[in-house]
């Protein structure tokens, strides 16, 4: 029987200074997919995770996966844990040069050519992985040799890559193995800095989907590169009695959504809300929102934030991404205000808290633009605000927009810098040491303001349950000189 290890590395920002900015701790969800499925397929399957007290360094990691001495070795990365995995890889492999290496996750599968660059990695796997991962298990475990008739993966032959077709998307999940979870793994998870349950009330966070993809095509995600305009959805049914079934094995009181944007088939996310209010877990969730199309129309119904709500939905994200014209352009990412706030009031008035999603950094903004911003965060008073660096990742269609100048306009080609917590394209008018500060001014004018203060009084008032996790969140900024 062969064994199959299943690794993941944190970000690049959870090492660094950059770690303060941290706010989510969760499950490697996709890996755990995979994990399933190899598991349902009758193979010893192991889970390697910082999570977990045993791999909690990375060298701890490497020694225990040699001594595991597994066939397969299998490798979710993002960006900036790719050039560190590859190092996992390469010393794994020189103890135990018999097993596979194969790749997975959002950098290979938008950026197939690296699989060329790294000699280590014998496949890697783009698109949804679950049914390609468990032919390549099957392919090894029969001794097969020719990877061509493989869909959806890539991998080197000679001097060139092959990059098969794409595999078909599945239209349902809901008949997938279950994801194979690990209970270090659950109780690390947390989800912050404000949520209810509050972060110290957190018995663990569990990690679940409902449709997974996103047709939108928002230029800096790289969704659309990796599963194109189709979805792919599980059963409402499903989703409640997994979430039933983790919260009696492993006592969570807390969830997290996966979706890109939960109100796509307003429809189908209702009948999980009105299943998930019948069941009366007591477990909170988060999930994000999308309120206007990229023609800018409305798209979000006021009937799907009550159900979300009453269903459990504790915390509701979305992304206001952009105020600037050329950068909405260039993200295919419109931003309505008015449709902003009125989600925004519609949040408040339901009883559930609000984050909302910046980028800064597009090459046309300018310092006044950023009055902008933070009058505009005045006017809609979100409970949070997120602010990302512009991030153009490898083989989005950001990424590809840059063309010929691609190398002149990134201020770094490092793949460890890519966590969106660091600036790294260049701007016409606003030098990096200025956008931070720039950055930083937003969420303290905000977070000090007469707008915000009145807001916060406001929502306590109405809500008392979030009384702690105000207070945890504000210690948290005022730790930061925010407040």
């Amino acid at each position: 029987m062969m064994k199959i290890a299943l690794a993941s590395l944190l970000g690049a920002e959870h090492l660094s200074v950059h770690r303060k900015n941290v706010f989510n701790e969760l499950e490697p969800y996709g890996l755990l997919c995979i994990g399933g499925t190899a598991q349902s397929l009758g193979y010893d399957v192991k889970i390697f995770h910082p999570y977990q007290n045993a791999n909690s360094t990375e060298e701890q990691m490497v020694r225990n996966i040699i001594d595991y001495q597994p066939d397969i070795l299998g490798i979710s990365s993002m960006t900036n844990t790719f050039n560190r995995s590859v190092k996992l890889a390469e010393q794994v492999k020189s103890n135990y040069p018999y097993t596979k290496v194969i790749f997975g996750g959002d950098h290979i599968g938008t950026n197939a050519s690296d699989v060329l660059n790294h000699p280590v990695i014998d496949v890697g796997v783009y698109g949804e992985g679950e049914e390609t991962f468990k032919e390549l298990l099957l392919h090894y475990d029969s001794g097969q040799k020719n990877l061509e008739n493989v869909f959806g993966i890539a991998f080197s032959k000679g001097d060139e890559i092959v990059i098969t077709p794409p595999r078909p998307r599945l239209k349902d999940r809901t008949n997938l193995p279950l994801p194979l979870r690990d209970k270090e793994i659950i109780q690390a998870s947390r989800i912050g800095p404000l949520m209810y349950p509050s972060y110290s009330d957190q018995t663990g966070v569990v990690t679940t989907m409902l449709q997974f993809g996103c047709p939108l095509g928002c230029t800096y995600c790289s969704a659309t590169t990796l599963y194109g305009k189709s979805l792919t959805r599980t059963s409402p049914e499903r989703v409640v009695s997994e979430l039933r079934n983790l919260k009696e094995t492993f006592g969570v009181n807390t969830a997290f959504f996966t979706d890109l944007t939960f109100n796509l088939n307003h429809k189908l996310s209702e009948n999980l809300c009105s299943a998930l209010e019948k069941e009366n877990l007591g477990m909170g969730w988060t999930a994000m929102v999308r309120p206007t199309s990229p023609l800018n129309q409305p798209m979000l119904r006021e009937s799907t934030l009550e159900a979300m709500v009453a269903g459990g939905c504790t915390k509701i994200a979305f992304g206001i991404e952009s105020l600037e014209e050329s950068a909405m352009q260039d993200y295919h990412r419109p931003t309505s205000l008015g449709e902003d706030e009125k989600t925004l009031r519609t949040i408040d008035r339901l009883g559930a808290l609000s984050k909302v999603f910046l980028i800064v950094g597009h090459p046309n903004e300018t310092v006044a633009y950023y009055d902008k911003v933070i009058q505009a965060l005045k006017l809609l008073k979100p409970d949070e605000v997120r602010i990302s660096y512009l991030t153009p990742f490898p083989g989005t269609e950001l990424w590809k927009s840059l063309g010929d100048q691609r190398e002149e306009l990134l201020l770094t080609k490092t793949y460890n810098d890519y966590t969106t917590f660091k600036q790294v394209m260049k701007m016409r008018h606003v030098v990096p040491e200025v956008l931070e500060m720039q950055r930083r001014r937003i969420l303290i004018e905000y977070y000090n303001s007469d707008e915000y203060l009145r807001h916060l009084k406001y929502k306590v008032k109405a809500n008392p349950r979030f009384e702690k996790s105000f207070s945890e969140f504000h210690h948290l900024l005022r730790e930061r000189r925010v407040i």
